[in-house]
């Protein structure tokens, strides 16, 4: 998983450029959505569904639980307060809330089908586990832009991709979606 300073980088670059509009709500970013992640800084999933609040104050996140996220939801970033990030969801139940950006993630790994875990864009085959950025949702597919890369392609190759092929995590086990190894990992601390 990436450092703190890296979400924060990565904050930023999310949300600099163009407007666009979704569910009424201006991107504040360039046009790159985001997906909800309830995953730990080991990669295990800590939290299936991702609470998101009311309100912030000074990129406090503050007031009641308006909702949760489903872990893996894609979100359009409508409104950021250093890292506090308003979102509503583009995928399952309508939900617009609060949460701290460590929730989200802007790169993606495209995994497809067991054994070589490859994906297809548009009608190119490209290797399991290759990351890229989402821009748009229809249905069960997602408008995808590669994330240049050492692969040797002079430009990123964008088109649209079966939604369940797009992962947080790069291909893993013999399912190609398999949780890391030790996904029974328990923290030392109680949660609250």
């Amino acid at each position: 998983m990436t450092s703190r300073a890296a979400r924060l980088a990565l904050a930023g670059v999310l949300l600099t450029g163009c407007a666009s509009e979704a569910a009424g709500e201006k991107d504040t970013g360039d046009g790159r959505l985001a997906m909800v992640s309830g995953r730990d800084d080991h990669g295990f999933v800590d939290l299936d569904r991702v609470p998101v609040r009311a309100s912030e104050s000074g990129g406090r996140i503050t007031g009641a639980v308006v909702g949760r996220i489903h872990d893996g939801t894609l979100v359009r970033v409508v409104q950021r307060d250093h890292t506090a990030m308003r979102v509503t969801t583009l995928e399952g139940p309508s939900v617009t809330g609060w949460l701290d950006d460590f929730h989200l993630r802007g790169q993606f790994h495209l995994v497809g089908a067991p054994p070589l875990c490859g994906a297809t864009i548009g009608s190119a085959h490209v290797d399991g586990g290759r990351q890229v950025l989402v821009y748009a949702v229809k249905d069960d597919r997602v408008l995808v832009e590669t994330v240049p890369g050492g692969d040797g392609a002079a430009k990123p190759l964008r088109g649209w991709v079966a939604r369940p092929e797009l992962r947080e995590l790069p291909p893993q086990g013999r399912t190609c979606a398999a949780d890391p190894p030790g996904s029974k990992h328990v923290h030392d601390l109680p949660r609250p």
